[in-house]
């Protein structure tokens, strides 16, 4: 299926410049990951891309003073990333959530010539902007000569713009001066169109991110042989997060919710975040927070481990749970839209309510009251259920589609 797909290259010709602040670069390489991963399969089909990818302005002084001022001084202006020219322009950049307003604005003023500049000399076909509330303001603020397509992406829809008045009029005019929408779930289409305007809804386009079957191990370890490799318990049954530790997360309901189980049944917590300490300090002697992992090592657990479990109160649509679901990995999630449209409750996962304790615990129990029969079950519907809707490879056709 894979192979057949790729024999095309049904884009040749078609160049795209992409905007996002998330990308990876020599200091953070795993940075932005997902954005690198589509450029890479975009260029698989044939197209020709170039990255602009805005980053904040640091010095030698700056560098001195926190780890991500030294880790901004370190990134190259220019730089080619898996074959991939990408650029990191400076813009000033002031911390803390009531000056994430002023992130777009100042981009504009400091790297809209710039923008324009590349523009100019590399010739797109269209521009694709990453993220409403920094990459697609630039742009559309910043571009005129060629069509802007604008990735909202979750927070930028579901949380910045009730942040923040000004937020919510910058998002307004990217959505207005957008020429295509791109929606990275239907749920978030809908908030979008709830907040801003049913009328956008003409331009919106739904493109899942996906999930590349490729990075799957070909070779597929039993879940002993990699419990042992991870000094896991054969013992112990273990349940998997993976994404940042951060209260919008739903990590404390897990923290407080495996309270109630014994030491056989272990919590893994695997990302970091503003909660990583306070995880540490509240949680019980069944749950570990092992910080962030190599990818390679993240495919390990999610092989190993018994189950995901995924209590977020707000997603535009999680890479996590696909990444989970794509690995046969069933799901405990919290039903928020963007999750119940991968999560169908007895099917490939059970739902739970979300901020909900006890829900969290029942949706816990059904699923250790299952067979070994009918947990395989909800593994095999899982990866079959990411191939048959929810891949890369699924999903790219439709959004070179978009980008003609």
């Amino acid at each position: 299926m894979i192979s057949s797909l790729w024999g095309r290259i049904p884009a040749m010709g078609l160049k795209v410049l992409i905007v996002s602040h998330l990308y990876p670069n020599r200091v953070k390489p795993t940075f932005g990951g997902f954005v690198a991963r589509q450029v890479s399969i975009l260029r698989q089909q044939g197209v020709e891309v170039r990255v602009v990818s805005p980053t904040p302005y640091s010095n030698a002084f700056l560098s001195k003073l926190k780890p991500k001022w030294r880790e901004y001084y370190q990134v190259p202006e220019e730089d080619k990333i898996d074959q991939v020219q990408v650029s990191y322009p400076r813009y000033p950049h002031l911390p803390g959530s009531s000056r994430r307003w002023l992130s777009g604005p100042l981009a504009k003023k400091f790297i809209g010539g710039f923008l324009r500049k590349i523009v100019s000399e590399f010739g797109p076909d269209c521009v694709l902007a990453n993220m409403l509330t920094m990459d697609a303001y630039l742009a559309t603020q910043s571009i005129e000569s060629c069509p802007v397509f604008s990735y909202m992406i979750g927070d930028d829809i579901n949380i910045y713009p009730s942040e923040d008045q000004r937020i919510k009029q910058q998002t307004s005019e990217t959505l207005e001066l957008s020429d295509k929408i791109l929606s990275v779930s239907h749920s978030l289409a809908q908030q979008m169109a709830k907040i801003f305007g049913e009328s956008l809804l003409t331009k919106t386009h739904i493109v899942y991110r996906g999930f590349d079957l490729n990075r799957l191990p070909k070779n597929r370890e039993n879940r002993a042989s990699l419990k042992d490799q991870l000094g896991l318990s054969g013992d112990h049954r273990y349940f998997l997060y993976l994404g940042g530790l951060e209260k919008n997360k739903g990590v404390l309901d897990l923290a407080q919710a495996a309270k109630s189980y014994p030491e056989k049944y272990q919590f893994l917590f695997i990302g970091d975040g503003e909660l990583m300490e306070t995880l540490s300090e509240i949680s019980p002697l069944n749950t570990v927070s092992l910080g962030r992992k190599p990818f390679a090592e993240v495919q390990k657990y999610l092989m190993a481990c018994d189950a995901f479990i995924f209590p977020s109160y707000n997603e535009g649509f999680s890479n996590a749970l696909l990444e989970a679901q794509a690995h046969g990995l069933p799901a405990l999630v919290s039903d928020i839209p963007p999750n119940c449209e991968l999560i169908e409750d007895g099917v490939n996962g059970y739902r739970f309510t979300t901020r909900s304790v006890s829900s969290l615990k029942k949706a816990i129990d059904r699923f250790l009251a299952l067979s070994q029969t009918e947990v395989d079950r909800l593994s095999t519907n899982s990866s079959q259920r990411v191939q048959e809707k929810f891949s890369t490879q699924k999903n790219i056709e439709k959004l070179i589609d978009l980008l003609r």
